[in-house]
């Protein structure tokens, strides 16, 4: 009996166990590889938590605070990185709490507890405000506790146009200090934005005023400016450019790489133009490069790949998800001889256009037989030519022994995808 009992639980419990990520029993699961967060002391109320969780892209994640918050949602940052955080309130305590990570996806979810639990210092409950007088300020923004990467945020508090707010009664505070005289003002409305850029970290906003009816009213909140990180995986960085279809001779592809801070960041293009250097931009972790199409330059379907080394000497690799191409001005034209020229009885016929191609001459005689009066037309010769990776074609051409002989040369080019030149001619007469 103990042995079916046993058997039971282990039917039972083994469904649960085979959801955990890094468990790929079930391959229609969502795949976690980490959870981490960024907790190394016990956190207050007001603190936040960072979780970051690594896995199959394109999911819903969001993780668990045990004992304390469930289901905060995170945030794809980048393919298969996603984050979240959460700010301790007061009266919120718990020790070694587990922080749990889930992925869901097509009505399957995984999840993974990460290897650090964390402690939770929030204090006791906070008394309970007094009854409040009529709502003055119905919204702010910055929300309370929220965080802004911009540095010059537009502050400002809206007000319930029933209360008409009297705009000369309305003073605003930014981290103490009175910025009325900068901030503008209406029955509805007090706006401020910053002159210069503000410093990362807490900022606390206070305004306050009176209705026409002599009921005053305070409206404290506060915001974080926090610097944004660029990804949050060290080990990787993502490659992206502008190309918006194929390029041009003489256009500038930009290319933008985000990783790690303080790394030393190049772009590669194809196989033919490696090393490009880039630099780190004010924004830490954001690289920047470019590089301006020559003629000389081939490119069909290369690839973009960015590589950095980072502060702590580790080698980054990666790729940009498109692949670019150049377009060179499709045309033909010859070199020589040039147009009109008196040539030998056996010349050299050369010219240029796009690399690889077939070009097509088209050679028409008219020789005098009695000269001013008589010429003789030979069948059009047909020559068929492929330029070399430079875009250069030749051939060699003897003649009839007719002196006075003129000769019309045309030339085509096709490439690949069947597009073809204008045809040129030019006309030669042999000596």
């Amino acid at each position: 009996m103990k042995k079916l009992l046993l058997l039971l639980w282990l039917l039972i419990l083994f469904p649960a166990l085979s959801g955990f990520a890094g468990a790929r029993s079930n391959v229609s699961n969502p795949y976690i590889e980490s959870v981490a967060n960024d907790a190394r002391q016990p956190l207050h109320a007001g603190d936040f938590l960072d979780v970051t969780l690594e896995g199959d892209a394109h999911c819903k994640a969001y993780f668990d605070i045990q004992g304390v918050a469930r289901g905060i949602a995170m945030q794809e940052v980048s393919s298969g990185i996603y984050v979240g955080h959460y700010q301790v309130k007061p009266g919120e305590n718990a020790v070694n709490a587990a922080v749990i990570g889930y992925l869901e996806k097509d009505g399957k979810t995984s999840l993974m507890f990460a290897p650090s639990p964390i402690t939770l210092e929030g204090g006791p409950l906070p008394t309970p405000p007094p009854a409040p007088s009529p709502q003055v300020v119905t919204r702010i923004s910055p929300g309370n506790n929220a965080r802004v990467t911009l540095k010059r945020p537009s502050i400002y508090a809206m007000f319930d146009a029933a209360q008409n707010v009297n705009p000369q009664s309305i003073h605003f505070y930014l981290d103490g200090r009175n910025v009325t005289g900068n901030a503008a003002t209406a029955r509805t409305f007090a706006a401020y934005t910053p002159e210069l850029s503000l410093a990362p970290g807490i900022h606390r906003v206070r305004v306050t005023g009176a209705t026409e009816s002599g009921q005053n009213f305070e409206e404290n909140w506060s915001f974080s400016v926090i610097l944004p990180s660029p990804h949050p995986n060290v080990n990787r960085i993502i490659v992206a450019h502008n190309a918006a279809g194929p390029f041009s001779v003489g256009q500038t592809i930009l290319v933008v790489v985000v990783g790690p801070p303080h790394g030393t960041t190049v772009f590669s293009i194809g196989k033919t133009r490696n090393g490009i250097p880039m630099r780190e931009t004010s924004t830490p972790g954001i690289y920047v490069g470019h590089y301006i199409f020559t003629n000389n330059d081939h490119f069909h379907n290369v690839a973009i790949t960015g590589a950095m080394v980072t502060a702590q000497g580790k080698h980054l690799t990666a790729q940009a998800l498109t692949r670019i191409t150049l377009i060179h001005p499709f045309t033909v034209t010859f070199l020589s001889p040039r147009n009109g020229e008196i040539v030998p009885a056996s010349f050299i016929i050369s010219g240029k256009t796009a690399p690889n191609v077939d070009v097509t001459l088209t050679i028409k005689a008219e020789a005098p037989v009695i000269p001013g009066f008589y010429s003789v037309h030979e069948k059009p010769k047909i020559e068929n030519l492929r330029s070399d990776g430079q875009g250069i074609f030749k051939m060699e051409l003897s003649t009839i022994a007719y002196s006075g002989t003129h000769y019309q040369i045309t030339a085509v080019a096709r490439n690949a995808r069947g597009i073809t030149t204008a045809p040129i001619t030019i006309t030669v007469t042999q000596r």
